[in-house]
């Protein structure tokens, strides 16, 4: 699944509001972010979303050069989950909620 929206802002200013992987504050959805190992792989983070889930990720890839990360989400907290041994799965999104403005229509 692939998701995109265009935003109306330089490249490296929305790289600049995504990049750290231990802050996921700029997403709608997160209440709050705590994370461990900055942006190296491996670097693991919890967030916790408004309605008090909890999701575990663990960051898999990461190229500021290329501005770009990929993470995969371990587990839900507190709830039982299966995985797939099949090779990982991209996916890439991007959103307007980044506070920043979107393309005008």
């Amino acid at each position: 699944v692939v998701v995109e929206e265009r935003i109306a802002a330089p490249p490296q200013k929305v790289w600049d509001r995504v990049r750290n992987f231990d802050d996921m504050s700029w997403h709608p959805a997160v209440a709050s972010t705590e994370g461990s190992g900055g942006n190296a792989v491996g670097a693991k983070r919890t967030l916790t979303l408004g309605n008090g889930g909890k999701i575990l990720e663990k960051l898999e890839k990461y190229d500021d050069g290329k501005r770009s990360f990929f993470y995969r989400i371990e587990t839900p907290i507190g709830s039982e989950m299966s995985t797939d041994p099949s090779p990982l799965i991209s996916m890439s999104w991007k959103s307007p909620s980044l506070g920043l403005a979107a393309p005008s229509s």
